[in-house]
């Protein structure tokens, strides 16, 4: 619609200035163009020599557009036919892609999408061009012959809006398809979460506890120095995951989501912070367990459940609820059977960032950082 909102402007524009050309021409104003325009077309004469002057520099100056138009009107179709042509590779190149297959070799794959795009555009520079040349060619006609040849101006500037909305609608169309695909993916990655990777996960996590507690170590005797070393490292990718798998970054590539891991103290109950990743400022290095949000990450530890804070009645942030800092929060507890790490925290500025997929996400680390934390210690 923008399209043809432009060309119309531009049509007027320019009869509009052809008109204050012929007033110049004819030596007279816009409304006594009119006036000797209409005594042309019903054969009247002015009585003053002056108006018959005017009347009679009016007629040269028609008939000389007449010639001028007749002898560009080819030229310009001969422009706009080698425009076409030299749009013919474009539209062979994008219709023809070739596609690798499995075994080796390529085959070629239309794509008429493109074909279209490039057909429509094409058609609309044309349209657009008829409807410049056929207002040159009413303003010169009179009587019934200007009515059709205004007629005809009419019909292809509407053709031209038509095919403005048809481009619109199928961009429209597009966007829709976009949307509907990208809610068929985060359905997809859900339900691989939910069918494949939790279950792993905490197969594993059960897994390691069952070696753990078949294989305890002597009494005084605590993780290795590289078993440490792997445990943080551990650690500190899970951090990295929550951050690169959830909210998309910035414009400028910067994380948008800022992950966390609260530790439980065994003596406070308090809940510190042991390791974090992405945006700043840094999360609260310690949540007290009187505040409620330490009673909070108490109530999903002991539990083992997890929270989303997607901004639906009841679900919004414990410790920050006015949403100053962030307003999307996933909490998950990080436990083996009875043994209570502590919290696997991940936030982001607005609730959109964070799709129900992602809870599963944080439970699949959580799993993960469990299973290190009972072989690396806490």
């Amino acid at each position: 619609m923008v399209q043809s909102g432009l060309l119309t402007a531009v049509v007027i524009a320019v009869l509009a200035v052809q008109r204050r050309r012929t007033g110049r021409v004819a030596g007279t104003d816009p409304r006594g163009t009119a006036e000797l325009d209409r005594m042309i077309r019903h054969g009247e004469l002015p009585q003053s020599p002056g108006e018959r002057e005017s009347m009679r520099r009016l007629v040269d100056e028609q008939l000389g557009k007449m010639e001028r138009g007749a002898r560009w009107l080819p030229y310009w179709l001969g422009c706009m036919g080698l425009v076409a042509l030299g749009l013919l590779p474009v539209c062979r190149r994008s219709a023809f892609q070739y596609a690798p297959v499995r075994g080796g070799g390529h085959v070629s794959a239309g794509n008429p999408d493109k074909i279209k795009r490039i057909g429509l555009f094409v058609l609309s520079a044309l349209l657009a061009g008829g409807v410049f040349v056929l207002s040159i060619v009413a303003d010169e006609e009179k009587g019934a012959a200007k009515w059709r040849w205004t007629g005809l101006g009419a019909l292809v500037a509407v053709s031209v809006v038509a095919v403005a909305a048809y481009e619109n609608r199928r961009a429209e169309t597009a966007r829709q398809k976009t949307h509907e695909q990208a809610v068929k993916a985060a359905g997809d990655l859900a339900l691989a979460y939910n069918l494949v990777l939790v279950p792993v996960t905490e197969q594993l996590r059960d897994l390691t506890a069952a070696y753990v507690a078949a294989n305890p170590r002597p009494a005084g005797i605590g993780p290795t120095s590289a078993e440490s070393t792997l445990s943080r490292d551990v650690l500190r990718t899970v951090l990295e995951g929550a951050v690169a798998l959830t909210a998309e970054p910035t414009p400028t590539g910067l994380p948008r989501a800022r992950s966390a891991y609260y530790a439980r103290d065994a003596v406070t109950g308090d809940f510190v912070r042991t390791g974090h990743h992405g945006r700043t400022p840094a999360p609260k290095a310690r949540v007290s367990a009187a505040d409620m949000g330490g009673a909070h990450m108490e109530f999903l530890l002991n539990s083992d459940r997890s929270f989303h804070a997607d901004g639906t009645p009841g679900n919004i942030s414990i410790i920050n609820p006015l949403g100053n800092d962030y307003r999307a929060v996933i909490a998950v507890p990080v436990r083996v059977g009875t043994e209570l790490f502590g919290v696997l925290v991940v936030d982001a500025p607005e609730y959109e960032d964070f799709i129900p997929a992602h809870v599963d996400l944080m439970r699949t680390l959580a799993g993960t950082l469990a299973s290190a934390l009972l072989t690396g210690g806490a």
